[in-house]
């Protein structure tokens, strides 16, 4: 018998500083606008204006691959300025807010930044390019994962910038309230870094655990029908579209 009154899974974000939730909340990935995109969209179409018979797969702009991997999840951003400066090794960094020192009506009170000690990961992040110890920003964010699901936090997968890249990890369902501190690869070495205010930090994932069949075969003539449907579907127009695929019934 179907329940029709079963709650949705519902995942939360909670800010232990009012103020962020309200002015810096975490967002849809959808909503988040990467300077990258304009200028690639801008020469896209003076391309387009100058060949318009010019295959709109082919470009950054219009990848399906690309533009739906950078709006699915949700996005996690600074809600203050930092100022990062690596020099002969040392590690330093600045803030506006003091958020050891913020006001918020509890304990749960630290600084923005900190450095895991570099035994931990340090000849792995050496290996990547990095910094030799991974750069933690403590943000005033929990989360609850539905029991059942996981939650995957993962890099940006096309960011504006690249002087820093969020570590990989799933945090496990109905375990309570979660820190989210974003766990930092640092890339920019003697230099100083400013990240401004709004900057995206990393993308987060909602999973479902559950159990799934997977089949490994050498193909079917059925297979090869298949191919060329789909060629024929995505090469029949000069402006194409994914979602002529999906109209279609495909039988393996």
């Amino acid at each position: 018998m179907l329940n029709f009154f079963s709650k949705k899974p519902k995942l939360e974000f909670v800010s232990l500083m009012p103020e962020v939730a309200e002015l810096m909340p975490i967002i849809p990935a959808r909503e988040q606008n990467f300077k990258w995109t304009k200028s690639a969209l801008d020469h896209y179409k003076k391309i387009k204006k100058e060949t318009p018979e010019q295959d709109s797969f082919h470009h950054i702009a219009k990848c399906p691959g690309i533009l739906n991997v950078m709006k699915q999840g949700w996005i996690h951003r600074s809600y203050q300025d930092i100022f990062v400066k690596i020099e002969n090794d040392q590690f330093g960094w600045k803030t506006p807010i003091d958020q050891s020192k913020a006001d918020v009506g509890h304990k749960w009170t630290w600084p923005y930044l900190g450095l895991h000690d570099k035994d931990i990961m340090g000849p792995y992040c050496l290996e990547r390019g990095a910094y030799h110890s991974i750069v933690k920003i403590q943000t005033p964010w929990l989360v609850y994962v539905p029991k059942g699901y996981q939650l995957l936090i993962t890099p940006l997968p096309y960011p504006d910038i690249h002087k820093f890249e969020s570590t990989t990890g799933f945090l496990n369902g109905g375990e309570g309230p979660q820190f989210l501190n974003v766990q930092l690869f640092w890339y920019a070495h003697n230099e100083e870094v400013f990240i401004p205010k709004g900057t995206p930090l990393c993308q987060y994932h909602l999973i479902k655990k559950e159990e799934i069949e997977v089949e490994q075969r050498a193909y079917t003539e059925n297979d090869l029908k298949n191919l060329r449907k789909r060629n024929n579907v995505v090469t029949s127009k000069f402006n194409k579209t994914y979602s002529d695929l999906r109209k279609i019934t495909w039988k393996t």
